[in-house]
């Protein structure tokens, strides 16, 4: 008789343990590796995926037109991302306000030879998110997890990347969100006709309400503040209609005063952890010579 696999959540807690002991023990860099064969796996699924996703298109749909897509503001906010596959125009001015926050903030001090800069980059894998869930809790409890200028997250990464930019009086809520919930508390899967009208696999609507749960009001103020301490939480998707990477300010978002910042931050980190054929893309409205359009937004690591 074939032993049926733990259920996920079960994997996922022993997957978050395994990593903190690791970290706890060594008090040192974790690392881990994907075999050529599990590479190999990965990626039939996403081919498998995309080419699900590239037959079949959300019902009605106004997409940006064609020449039209690297206009890259949203209307009522200021600059809130850039493509991901060139270097902004203007990156000499956002070093600049970066480095006059932190020091109105008293974050930077003495020459700039002496000076220190932390940056944190979290990558995909699903539910193997705990194990990067659980190094940030062990690099807490081992001492030594330092205050990062700049984090960045895809896929489940994004999910994760906003607590571990707030630091580690967040653990608990990180941990909570790697070990407290199963499959059914994420998505819903489609019936047949649902998958050809919804190019996806599994309703994510529950995964959305989770993330508005966690990313609340309070939360998008604390990264508010901590953006205009001259620190930066960036979140990449990937633009379905233009076909490229596409990395969102959070804390830009979180700054501005515009009453729908929180669910255009929902939706951004929905998105990114959106895999596509398995989850729907998530439409993000923007507005052009005052014509309202909408964009395709995938997992961030599609690209």
């Amino acid at each position: 008789m074939k032993k049926q696999k733990p259920p996920l959540v079960v994997r996922v807690r022993r997957r978050m343990t395994d990593s903190m002991k690791q970290i706890r023990a060594t008090a040192s860099t974790a690392e881990k590796t994907v075999t050529p064969s599990r590479l190999a796996k990965l990626f039939a699924v996403a081919a498998t995926t995309l080419i699900a996703a590239s037959c079949a298109t959300p019902p009605d749909r106004n997409p940006v037109p064609v020449g039209f897509e690297s206009l890259m503001t949203l209307e009522g906010y200021g600059q809130i991302r850039i493509w991901g596959d060139r270097e902004p125009d203007n990156v000499d001015a956002s070093i600049a306000q970066i480095q006059q926050q932190a020091a109105a903030a008293g974050r930077h001090v003495g020459p700039p030879s002496q000076r220190v800069a932390s940056f944190l980059a979290i990558s995909g894998g699903g539910s193997d998110g705990a194990y990067g869930a659980g190094l940030l809790n062990g690099w807490t409890d081992a001492g030594t997890r330092p205050e990062f200028d700049v984090v960045t997250g895809i896929s489940t990464g994004a999910l994760t990347a906003p607590f571990a930019f707030l630091g580690s009086a967040y653990d608990d809520r990180l941990q909570a969100i790697y070990t407290q919930f199963g499959d059914d508390d994420l998505f819903e899967q489609n019936s047949l006709p649902g998958i050809f009208g919804n190019a996806a696999l599994y309703d994510t609507a529950k995964l959305r309400g989770l993330i508005a749960d966690f990313i609340n009001p309070d939360v998008v103020a604390e990264i508010a503040r901590e953006h205009n301490r001259g620190r930066r939480l960036l979140i990449g998707t990937a633009h379905l209609d233009a076909q490229r990477s596409v990395i969102w300010d959070i804390g830009a978002i979180a700054s501005s005063n515009q009453p729908n910042k929180g669910e255009l931050i929902h939706s951004i980190l929905t998105a990114s952890a959106a895999i596509p054929g398995a989850f729907p893309a998530v439409r993000i409205q923007v507005v052009i010579n005052n014509q309202t359009y909408d964009e395709l937004h995938v997992d961030g690591g599609t690209v």
